[in-house]
Parts: C-alpha cells; structure tokens; sequence
C-alpha cells in the first residue's frame, strides 16, 4: 500500500519530538538540572568553621577600633577644654603699691592722690579687659591661680597680664623697699565719720 519515506519531513518531525522526550526523561539531560551543593559550603578536612567567623570578626573589630583612634585623635583631642591661671593677687599687690607709694609721698599734691586713686579704678576695668583678650586669644578658660589646686598643669599667664598691663619690670621688693623709706612720712587714709 503505501510506502512510507523515512526522509520525508514529516517523519523528521517524529522522531524530533521522540528524542525531546527522551532528553526530558533523561537524568543527566541539559534541561533538567538536580541541585548540587557547592563545594565552598562544605569546610574541607581539618578545616573549621569558626575560621570564617574569627577573621569577620576579627576585621570588623579592627575597622572599629581604628575608626575610634582616628576619632579620638582628630576631633576630641582638637576640642578639649584648655585651661589657664592667673596671679592675679601679685597683679593686685603691685597695684596696691604703686598707688601707696604715689597717695603718701610727702611733695603729693592733693590732685596727684586723687588722681591716683583714680587709676585704681580704671585699673580694674583694664585688667577685667586684658583677661577677656587672653582668653579669647588662647580659647581657654582662666581661673585665678590660688583657686586651682594643681596650678602646675595649666599654663600660666601672668607674665602675659602684667607685660599688656605694663608691669613686666615692676619688682614687688623694689616697691616694698620705696614705700619702708616714705613710711613715716605720708599720712595714711583716714574715714570721715559721722560723730553725733
């Protein structure tokens, strides 16, 4: 009856498909792929898994401690609170003399005493300035030395005070001795008082 042609196209077409069935039922076929674990998950003989965990660990830790080292040193060390102190009793003294010796010399006039005790007030008012300027120069705070119990640890500006205030070549035993030789010889303040 018919004779069948095996390279006729519809022939091809069977037999493509039969072998599409066969790859699909195939094991090791391209189209149906099994799950294989990767070897890397699986730690080699001798080999821990802790290894892995103890260098993460171990870098992040380091990451950290150079993160706080490096924070440390280029903005809390930057913005630590200085401090600095003041004799400001010496400033005082030398003052104090320098005002004595003028008000009890004998060839003072009334208006050189008056004029002297002037200058002790406008004397505060420079030196409450003078210690504003320091302080903003040097961005620290000032305490006055005898308040501070370890004044060797702070940077002291007294010279500085008594160089603007022009007292850097004042001596306090200079003055000392002037005021012993005109003594006796002034006559100290006295207060008016009201006697009823």
């Amino acid at each position: 009856m018919s004779n069948v042609d095996n390279n006729s196209p519809a022939n091809a077409k069977q037999e493509g498909a039969a072998e599409g069935v066969e790859n699909l039922a195939s094991p090791g076929s391209a189209q149906i792929q099994q799950y294989e674990p990767e070897n890397d998950a699986v730690p080699e003989k001798g080999e821990s898994p802790w290894l892995d965990r103890l260098i993460s660990g171990t870098s992040t830790l380091l990451i950290v401690l150079v993160a706080l080292v490096a924070y440390h040193f280029t903005i809390a060390q930057a913005n630590k609170q200085r401090y600095a102190v003041v004799d400001i009793a010496e400033v005082l003294n030398i003052k104090e003399l320098q005002v004595t010796i003028t008000a009890m010399r004998p060839d003072a006039t009334e208006e050189a005493k008056a004029q002297a005790f002037e200058e002790v007030a406008k004397f505060g008012k420079d030196v409450e300035l003078v210690l504003n300027d320091l302080q903003q120069e040097c961005g620290c705070s000032i305490f006055v030395k005898a308040a501070v119990v370890k004044p060797a640890s702070a940077e002291d500006l007294t010279p500085e005070l008594k160089r603007r205030l022009g007292m850097e070549n004042i001596n306090v035993n200079d003055l000392a001795q002037q005021l012993r030789r005109i003594g006796g010889q002034g006559t100290a303040p006295q207060l008016e008082l009201n006697r009823k």
